[in-house]
């Protein structure tokens, strides 16, 4: 197999991770219509909370697309398992032909020898380069997560604060009229701002518990990863002490050619 062929493969066998691309969660404005004393009206807050309801549930969406994209990630790690694999056993293959090179007559047999080598030689470095690269990608899509995911969590407090500020103020406002009708602008008010500030405080919760699974999510594809690359390196090891080995010394017993190695194993037989 030639390097051109050898990069075809590769390509066909492992995908490009596209990095997750930054969400902000809209801002909506608190501009309602006022109701008779300093109220609310009712049709501009119930559409207001709709609004808000529809906004969690394209939250609960962009969650099942992370899903779906840390299932990407994990079929990503069985591929390159397989390809470290295929790698493996062609290894053995080609440290047999490089072990036993008298099998065959001529130049031109240790030539072929010879560029089995260096074609292995490259096959482990690409593969070590794709599983460092998929690493390096992992961690910075776990850092862009947690990023978002503060970013998220203080817009939503401080959209619930702002909101909270502002009913206030038009409580305050009219603190001057009669007692009767300020205990009831005040009971209103304080009613719709409890409701908006739960809204908001679910909403809140709900956006730390999925930055929190996004981050153990992010934390196992490193760590897969990483045993991934570990794996990788060891083999490489293995395969480079093997090639340093002496070749085994051919001997003839009863008319059958055997080696070295081949002694040794039916002394362990015995």
């Amino acid at each position: 197999m030639t390097d051109t062929e050898l990069s075809q493969n590769a390509g066909d066998e492992t995908q490009l991770l596209q990095p997750i691309k930054e969400y902000k969660v809209p801002t909506v404005p608190l501009n309602l219509p006022k109701g008779g004393f300093g109220g609310y009206r009712a049709e501009p807050v119930e559409e207001l909370v709709a609004q808000l309801r529809r906004q969690l549930d394209n939250e609960k969406q962009r969650v099942l697309q992370l899903k779906k994209e840390n299932y990407a990630l994990s079929t990503e790690k069985g591929r390159l398992n397989q390809r470290i694999t295929a790698l493996t056993d062609e290894n053995k293959t080609l440290k047999y032909a490089a072990e036993n090179p008298y099998e065959r007559i001529g130049v031109d047999m240790q030539d072929m020898v010879n560029s089995a080598k260096n074609e292995r030689k490259n096959m482990l470095d690409q593969a070590r380069e794709q599983a460092e690269e998929i690493l390096a990608e992992a961690n910075g899509q776990k850092k862009t997560i947690v990023e978002t995911a503060h970013k998220e969590a203080a817009a939503a407090i401080a959209e619930s604060v702002a909101r909270k500020q502002r009913i206030d103020h038009d409580a305050d406002q009219r603190i001057g009229e009669s007692k009767d009708k300020a205990e009831r602008v005040i009971a209103e008010a304080s009613a719709k701002a409890d409701a908006i500030l739960s809204e908001a405080k679910e909403k809140a919760e709900t956006l730390d518990a999925d930055s929190k699974a996004r981050c153990e999510a992010a934390d196992r594809r490193e760590s897969e990863v990483a045993a991934t690359v570990t794996q990788a390196h060891r083999m490489l090891a293995e395969a480079a002490s093997r090639l340093v080995q002496p070749a085994p010394m051919i001997v003839t017993i009863h008319g059958k050619t055997e080696t070295d190695d081949d002694e040794e194993t039916v002394e362990d037989e015995q």
